[in-house]
């Protein structure tokens, strides 16, 4: 079994076999209902009703960001990550976006590329340097199989070692740099991760994770699973003043925004 672990074919079929539960779940009726998660969209409507090029969106992110904050909204992700600063072309821009975050009555979790994260010229743009002081921001990457399927997350970075070479059991000692999906979550729960004793414990619970921090996902269902407005709709509503509306949409939930229209399989 050790020597076929290894051979490819029966690496895939594993893999097939660990869909093949979700898909046994669906069709037993037992798909989980999402009812406090929405996404807001880049969705065709969207990409039709904006005039500029998406590298430019920051005036609508910063509309909707502010929308949903006064609506109620828990909690606000990025499903973004910004590596280039815009004032050259559209000045002010930068500036707006990491106002809309600051003043935000709620969290606003923002996303980065690791990649980007020695980048001189993203470190200075303000929606980044906000994030990382304010603890709202979270990595965006993504963890692929052999099959280039996303089946687990890295949650956490590694954490601090003591010179025994085992993780530091001390609080203080935890990585800084969380996933995105873990620090919305946190953000949401009102309180964060910590290491204990070599686990990761959240909320008093265990988290279930793997040697490399990572953790399966529980896929929820086909693209539409999810409730979901387009941002172009929400922004409409905000700039109508029609927050009965907005209130419906967001009111008491993690609000995901920027997510393509064909991402939100990933969830």
């Amino acid at each position: 079994a050790s020597l076929l672990s290894d051979v490819r074919f029966f690496q895939i079929l594993n893999l097939k076999a660990y869909d093949a539960h979700f898909v046994a779940r669906d069709f037993l009726g037992q798909r989980p209902t999402i009812s406090n998660i929405v996404l807001l969209l880049a969705d065709q409507n969207t990409l039709d009703t904006f005039p500029e090029l998406r590298l430019f969106w920051h005036r609508h992110y910063a509309n909707v960001i502010r929308a949903a904050g006064q609506a109620g909204a828990k909690v606000i992700g990025l499903d973004l990550a910004f590596g280039v600063p815009v004032d050259k072309y559209e000045p002010d821009y930068d500036r707006m976006l990491g106002e809309a975050v600051s003043t935000s009555p709620v969290p606003v979790v923002c996303g980065y590329a690791t990649e980007l994260t020695t980048n001189p010229e993203a470190q200075r743009i303000p929606i980044n340097m906000l994030s990382a002081a304010l603890g709202w921001a979270g990595f965006a990457n993504v963890t692929a199989d052999s099959d280039d399927f996303v089946r687990r997350q890295e949650l956490i970075e590694a954490p601090l070692r003591n010179p025994s070479g085992n993780p530091s059991g001390n609080p203080s000692d935890a990585a800084s740099e969380h996933s995105l999906a873990l620090r919305i979550a946190e953000k949401s729960a009102g309180s964060d991760a910590e290491w204990q004793n070599g686990k990761l414990i959240f909320q008093g619970h265990t988290v279930p994770i793997a040697a490399d921090r990572s953790i399966a996902i529980n896929y929820a269902g086909p693209p539409g699973t999810f409730p979901s407005v387009s941002l172009a709709d929400f922004e409409n509503a905000a700039k109508a003043g029609n927050i009965d509306q907005l209130r419906k949409w967001v009111n008491g939930k993690i609000v995901l925004v920027g997510t393509d229209s064909l991402d939100d399989r990933r969830a």
